[in-house]
């Protein structure tokens, strides 16, 4: 029991306890970082001696969670456990309950006139509060005055909803008896018998509660009795003068609502409420003045507290719904945002970093909304990121919550960064190893040299000389004494680290040492060559055993072996690079004693090679345990870049690290989670090694580069837990204002886009954009779509993730410019329409075309163009996912369709055609009749890439050139290998045009073009924008030309081109296939990892252009 002047949490001060019987305590708690008052219902100790008493209290507060908000019902902000068991935070309601109202005779203040008033008028309400609660399914069981709460203004609510079962087994001290999960007082008869209980005990209760204002006291003392008592009270009255006299209409209502029989009380509190203010007329003459309130909409607040509560009551698996659609009413709602993507974070659902960009994309919409900062340095105190959470808590205005996290900041540990060594070369065998206990690292240094240096402070140690080849190969013991390196002319030296000389030398063939290991203990040597016998090099030397069939290519044993010796040395661990295989073999008899295939080349072995680590070939992750033979499945190897990046685990199989785009990633193998991510901002990073103790982590950097560099990573232990945010819970008035408020501005700012009044609408949009709880509403955010297609771009306001579809392709795809339908080719499954808006698919009933080479989306945002191999085209209408054509070439290089189609018809000219749909006067796909050209369709524009780079712009009936751009612009490459020879354009790479063909960008091949894009502008000088810091991969132009999209591997950026500003960036989890743009710059597209599709939706504040009213129907796109 607590106690006034107790803090709970840091958060809740407790003010008063209240003792309120039944179900236990009701504690008046000030929330210090709202600066409200709460109520935090909790049951006594005796209801929860067992485990079913807590099952059932829980299944109860769940209930009354569910039950939404009412403004005659008094709200559940939330339930929150709290030393173990869940606690009800309920709205305050500060005019104590309607049962302290009748014993102080407070009701009936002012005189008979004004208690009559206020006796109905309390009536209807809480008539109106249970009709609520009927509607969706909950029935109070126990309707008493001590559960109507009365605020200042007499605002009747009900409360204690779903909580009436869980009562005393027992009679307690209290007034009023309460047995078996009803209080006697006000039970029905057939509560009283036990028997099933609908709709119409709570009717019963409410008249008996009536009956009470109207008798100054609990009308009898067993509620099924009250039909007897209220015929006896007709002819006496109550006994107390400053009562008023029950009304006649009342007494009727009354004797009806006492029906014995269930069945013939009255059907609902709805027709109990309107006959109530009738009578309220007839009684006190004038009409009732309430209105029957709203429900309150459920908003982002509500549902995302709901979510917590619900996983707090130990239903974590139907929270995600919850919080996903919070973030549809509201795309950037911090605590949805927060704590959806903690939950998913802390399951592995995603890393760290997904997190941080998501409550990254959300700082950029609540920019006078200090909280993202605070949420975004709890994650980062969690992440043990001491220096960018003191960065955000800095500035913080100070309150409870921010002093938490910043005594939470100040006791995580400063992580270590040692200056790194020299840069090395590193052959592709990576001759790079780490002692066990992380002080120690040996790398190549001028290919036929080794470095060995500390760690601790970044000092060299030793330079070793003396191999006469090529280094191939290093190992280092677990106190980092003894090194053993290899190189390609066969020659392995075994070193003393602490001297800096060699101890041994040993000759083999160059075959027989491709990768060599030295046991922890520095006293074995094992090497594994090209044919996969694994020798022992002792005096003499040993043959082992083949770990496995060496490939018929010697070439292939490039793929390399990684080889590791046990603590015991009796068993030698082999990682086969080749055959995807990992074998430990016993050293003294050769036996195999463990096998295991399926494996990615990725794989690693733990310093002490007691556990190794390795994605599968099916797309899982898998820990093998090598001293008892054991594989734990981690699950879906999609947040370890799908297997495909490089290992390292620690030796207790709890810590791992991979590397890969220019990302470290730090997991948790007990917890199978992403815990610390940390980019590598220079070079993308090879090859990883982690300490024995998962401590300490060598990277080596500069994939694709002759000299490379190493980083170290110092691991971090995990900081203290994020706590859950919950979110201020609004009053239902309040609530249900807003909702009437917005719905009616809403509506008519719809009315008025169809009659095309754009102005008188905007006005009313504004005022719902300036509503907190409604400013990215999914029905505002349409209807400003529809407002934005005809007013210019102003500001920036938000992106976020709309609708996503995983695993949709396997082969080729396209998607329409209009963001509308993607057209997916499966190697094995045929083709299929995937329509983005409805997320509908539709399977084709003509099969799927053979030998696809590629998928293009036309210009008409209806058809695709599928590529054979044989070069023939196929197109497929998107609408009916049916083949409409094959597109042959004639003798003379010219299109044509093989099978006649009155709906389409070439318009040519000058070797282009262009292919137009004659029914709806679109264009559908440009070529050219040269193999050496390329052609596209821009808007109202034809594009036309001649051969020797000179590119021209024609209007869509090919008659006029509009412009004429030359190679030095940048947009093609060009190339004649010899004289004489066709001319090659490489100008593969993206090309991109405004509607107009006024604005024109694009970019080389990804493998060339280095980030940049060129810019051609009418009336300006070319330009080349950085637009990227790594390759560009795809590009999209809004139909003004005003907004470049550029994408590269994990990033996607948005470019504002009259004044050459970034407006945002995207980071992607997964690499970027290919990106496309509304043409009103409303939303994106990119195709993720080939497998998914994800949208983006892009809001922005509009001037309205001058002149535009807007058309007399709907805007394009609605």
């Amino acid at each position: 029991m607590w106690s006034p002047g107790d803090v709970l949490l840091g958060a809740y001060e407790v003010r008063e306890v209240i003792d309120t019987g039944g179900m236990g305590l009701v504690y008046r708690v000030w929330h210090r970082q709202w600066g409200m008052e709460l109520a935090v219902k909790t049951p006594r100790q005796e209801l929860v001696t067992s485990p079913d008493d807590m099952r059932r209290f829980e299944a109860e507060a769940q209930a009354w969670v569910g039950l939404g908000v009412h403004p005659q019902v008094v709200s559940c902000a939330y339930v929150r456990r709290i030393d173990g068991i869940p606690r009800v935070f309920a709205e305050w309601v500060d005019g104590g309950s309607l049962a302290q109202a009748v014993g102080d005779r407070s009701l009936y203040r002012g005189g008979h006139r004004r208690a009559v008033r206020r006796i109905l008028d309390v009536a209807i309400q809480c008539a109106w509060g249970l009709g609520y609660a009927h509607r969706r399914g909950l029935v109070h069981q126990d309707v008493k005055p001590a559960n109507v709460m009365l605020d200042r203004n007499d605002t009747a609510k009900i409360t204690d909803f779903g909580l009436a079962t869980v009562r005393p087994p027992r009679p307690g001290p209290e007034a009023l008896t309460t047995v078996n999960g009803m209080t006697l007082e006000y039970c029905s008869p057939e509560q009283a018998r036990g028997e099933r209980l609908g709709p119409a005990t709570d009717v019963w209760s409410w008249a008996v509660s009536v009956f009470e204002m109207f008798a100054g006291r609990p009308p009898t003392l067993f509620g099924y009795a009250a039909a007897g008592a209220l015929a006896r009270f007709v002819d006496t009255g109550a006994a107390d003068p400053t009562i008023p006299a029950l009304p006649p209409s009342v007494a009727d209502l009354l004797r009806r609502c006492f029906a014995e029989d269930a069945a013939e009380r009255p059907s609902g509190f709805d027709v109990i409420a309107d006959e109530l203010a009738a009578i309220y007329l007839d009684t006190v003459f004038t009409p009732y003045p309430r209105q029957p309130p709203d429900e309150a909409p459920l908003l982002a607040d509500a549902l995302s507290n709901r979510a917590l509560s619900l996983s707090d009551l130990g239903h974590a698996d139907d929270v995600d719904h919850l919080w996903e659609e919070a973030l549809r009413i509201d795309p950037h709602h911090p605590h949805a945002t927060y704590n959806r993507g903690l939950r998913r974070w802390r399951s592995g659902q995603q890393t760290d970093r997904e997190l941080i960009m998501q409550l990254d994309a959300a700082r950029l919409s609540q920019k006078d909304d200090r909280i993202v900062d605070h949420l975004l340095a709890l994650v980062h105190i969690e992440r043990a990121d001491k220096d960018a959470a003191v960065r955000l808590l800095r500035d913080l205005p100070d309150g409870p919550d921010v002093a938490a996290a910043r005594t939470a900041a100040d006791a995580v540990p400063h992580r270590p960064v040692p200056a790194g060594p020299s840069p090395v070369y590193l052959d592709q065998q990576h001759p790079f190893a780490l002692s066990a206990d992380g002080r120690l690292a040996a790398v190549t240094f001028r290919d036929r040299q080794l470095r060995v240096w500390s760690l601790q402070t970044g000092r060299i140690r030793h330079e070793l000389t003396g191999h006469t080849g090529a280094v191939t190969s290093v190992s280092l013991s677990a106190d980092g004494r003894v090194l053993v390196s290899a190189d390609d002319t066969g020659q392995v030296r075994v070193w003393d680290t602490t001297s800096g000389g060699c101890t041994r030398r040993v000759d083999v063939p160059p075959t027989v040492a491709g990768s060599v290991a030295v046991s922890p203990d520095g006293t074995v040597v094992v090497a594994v060559g090209q044919d996969r016998v694994v020798r022992l090099l002792g005096d003499p030397i040993h043959v082992v055993g083949r770990a496995t069939v060496a490939p018929a290519d010697s070439s292939m044993s490039r793929h390399g072996t990684t080889v590791a010796v046990t603590p015991d040395n009796h068993r030698v661990v082999v990682f086969d690079e080749w055959s995807w295989h990992l074998q430990v073999l016993d050293v003294d008899t050769g036996e195999l004693l463990w096998s295991v295939g399926g494996l990615r080349w990725h794989g690693t072995v733990s310093a002490n090679a007691r556990f190794a680590l390795s994605a599968t070939d099916d797309g899982r992750m898998w820990l093998l345990d090598l001293t008892a033979f054991q594989i734990t499945d981690l699950g879906s190897a999609a947040l370890w870049n799908n297997g495909f990046s490089w290992l390292a685990v620690s030796d207790d199989g709890r810590t791992a690290v991979n590397a890969f785009e220019r990302v470290v990633q730090v997991w948790r193998l007990d917890q199978v989670r992403c815990v610390f991510t940390t980019p590598i901002e220079s070079r993308d990073p090879m090859h990883v090694a982690l300490d024995a103790h998962g401590r300490v982590a060598l990277v080596e950097l500069g994939r694709g580069a002759a000299e490379r560099t190493t980083s170290v990573v110092h691991v971090p232990e995990p900081g203290p837990a994020a706590p859950w945010s919950y979110a201020r819970p609004q009053p239902a008035d309040r609530l249900v204002g807003d909702a009437l408020v917005a719905e009616e501005n809403l509506d008519l700012a719809d009315d008025l886009l169809d009659t095309g009044r754009l102005t008188e609408a905007r006005r009313h949009l504004d005022i719902v954009r300036r509503m907190p709880a409604y400013r990215r509403h999914p029905r505002l955010r349409a209807l400003w779509r529809r407002v934005g297609a005809f007013s210019e771009r102003t500001a920036f306001t938000g992106v976020w993730p709309t609708r996503r579809f995983e695993q949709e392709s396997r082969g080729h795809w396209a998607v329409t410019r209009n963001l509308r339908h993607a057209f997916l080719e499966s190697f094995h499954q045929g083709v299929r329409v995937l329509d983005l808006r409805t997320g509908e698919v539709s399977d084709s009933r003509d099969g799927r075309d053979t030998s696809v080479e590629k998928v293009t989306a036309c210009a008409d945002d209806r058809h695709v163009l599928v590529t054979r191999d044989d070069q023939a085209e196929t197109l497929w209408d998107l609408r009916t996912a049916r083949r409409v054509g094959v597109v042959v070439r004639d003798d003379s290089g010219d299109p044509t369709l093989e099978v006649p189609n009155p709906t389409f018809e070439f318009v040519r000219r000058d070797g282009i055609s262009v292919l137009a749909n004659r029914v709806t006067g679109q264009r559908v796909y440009g070529w050219s009749a040269y193999p050496d050209e390329r052609v596209a369709l821009c808007g109202d524009v034809v594009l036309r890439v001649e051969d020797d780079g000179r590119t021209r712009v024609l209007d869509a009936d090919l008659n006029t050139v509009r412009r004429t751009l030359l190679p030095a612009g940048g947009l093609v490459q060009v190339r004649r290998v010899h004289p004489g020879d066709a001319v090659e354009v490489t100008a593969e790479g993206p090309l991109v045009a405004s509607a107009d063909g006024r604005v024109i960008a694009a970019t080389r091949h990804e493998f060339a073009n280095g980030g940049e894009v060129a810019l051609c502008v009418a009336g300006r000088p070319d330009t080349v924008l950085k637009a990227a810091d790594a390759a560009v991969v795809s590009m999209a132009l809004t139909a003004d030309g005003d907004l470049l999209l550029v994408a590269s591997r994990r990033q996607i950026r948005l470019w504002h081109l009259p004044t050459g500003a970034l407006v945002t960036e995207v980071e992607c989890s997964r690499d970027v296939m290919a990106v496309e743009m509304a043409s009103d710059g409303s939303g994106f597209l990119a195709v993720l990892g080939y497998f998914h599709v994800q949208l983006w939706e892009l809001d922005w504040d509009h001037r309205m252009r001058t002149g535009i009213t807007g058309p007399g129907h709907h805007a394009p796109g609605r």
